[in-house]
């Protein structure tokens, strides 16, 4: 599910943002009819072919989070989450000496203790491509052992540049593995098969399978579940490896968390090799999750999603819409450097740099940075990190600006 915030309110239409940014544009008729009415800087979610309001626990995660951040960019330091009352608290090489045969990315795990990746998301127009591009080759030099390409368009899938495009230019250009997202919300079987068709012609080997996020309008969907798409795939589009999504604190559609395992758990039996999570804020979410995961028999290999918050953009978007817990040491680094640009930049790399590192010295199976498709980001970081990396010797080969040796 994709909680969208309303941007503006007029000339019969409404502008929601994703929490990646993205617009999308609905008629007013789309909004249900409340009392208040819905208001401009509310969150809302698609339920029914209708946009309502958040459901009650979300309400409550955004609610808090709202509080938090609210205090903290005006009365300094928040309390910690429980008293708001919640009860969740190598040798530098070049790419193309990469890997000669691709790999499912489940044996790519096997193989390292821990798994360093990138996610980048599609730009919405064709002029963005070359900007896109050159964005990527500069993050090709940290080396990741693979690029995830989330769906275009905002994750709709619906126009834009495509995710197999970007994909394909990873793997052909670049010489690194591509993790294609492919979702299954809204599209028809005859949709799903053009894709796949379209990737593996690509030479792409690698999916991230979604249910997706609910959009308006939204047509019949051929799968209403991930696990769905995935033996979909398994069963009619052999070769490729898959992977799926999970969330530390819980998917906010679960009833709970024991439903939560259960949808997990459904991945896994479908042929799902290794797992991807939600941002979060707070390592100890991810390790209990990793506890509740391994109890409940879920034995694939989990990379821990990060991203580092660098911007206020990035505060009065992506963090107010996130559902994930605001630990005391985040919402301390935002009252600190709210109105400083400069030092919120360097903070937010030296608090994700500081969760990263105990992550793999706790022992993730693999670590996932959302860079937001900026690569001086994704190096900042990568220099934070790359002495814990098996291999790699600390630091990143050089830019083109920078020369090569």
């Amino acid at each position: 599910m994709e909680y969208y915030s309303v941007d503006q309110l007029s000339g019969g239409r409404a502008v929601l943002l994703s929490e990646e940014e993205q617009p999308l544009t609905v008629p007013l008729e789309a909004l249900a009819r409340t009392d208040p009415p819905i208001r401009e800087g509310e969150t809302v979610v698609l339920a029914g072919g209708v946009w309502v309001r958040d459901d009650a626990e979300t309400a409550r995660r955004r609610a808090l989070n709202a509080a938090l951040l609210a205090r903290v960019l005006h009365r300094g330091p928040a309390a910690h989450p429980a008293e708001c009352g919640t009860t969740r608290t190598h040798e530098t090489e070049k790419p193309e000496q990469r890997r000669d045969a691709p790999m499912p990315l489940s044996e790519l795990y096997a193989q390292k203790p821990c798994v360093f990746s990138i996610e980048v998301f599609p730009p919405k127009k064709e002029s963005s491509l070359a900007g896109m591009q050159a964005a990527l080759t500069e993050m090709a030099t940290l080396r990741p052992d693979f690029i995830s390409v989330t769906c275009s368009a905002g994750g709709s899938g619906r126009g834009g540049i495509s995710t197999c495009q970007i994909a394909r230019f990873i793997k052909n250009d670049l010489g690194l593995e591509p993790l294609a997202h492919i979702t299954c919300m809204g599209a028809s079987e005859a949709q799903l098969r053009a894709s796949l068709t379209e990737l593996r012609a690509a030479g792409i080997q690698n999916l991230l399978a979604l249910r997706g996020d609910r959009f308006a309008d939204a047509p019949p969907s051929a799968f209403a579940h991930a696990d769905e798409l995935m033996r979909f795939v398994r069963a009619e589009y052999s070769g490729f490896g898959l992977g799926g999504a999970c969330y530390p604190e819980g998917h906010p559609e679960s009833e709970s968390l024991a439903a939560d395992m259960d949808a997990l758990r459904k991945k896994q039996e479908a042929g799902a090799g290794h797992l991807v999570t939600q941002l979060f804020f707070e390592n100890l979410q991810y390790y209990r999750f990793l506890n509740r995961a391994r109890k409940a028999g879920i034995r694939l290999p989990v990379s821990a999603g990060v991203m580092p918050i660098v911007s206020t953009r990035q505060i009065e978007r992506t963090v107010k819409l996130s559902s994930a817990s605001l630990p005391p040491a985040f919402t301390k680094m935002i009252s600190r450097w709210q109105d400083d640009e400069q030092g919120l930049f360097e903070a937010g790399i030296e608090y994700a740099v500081a969760q990263l590192r105990d992550l793999i010295e706790g022992g993730a199976d693999g670590v996932h940075l959302y860079a937001m498709n900026n690569p001086l980001v994704a190096r900042r970081v990568y220099e934070g990190i790359a002495d814990l990396l098996p291999g790699r010797g600390g630091a990143a080969a050089p830019t083109e600006k920078e020369g090569r040796a």
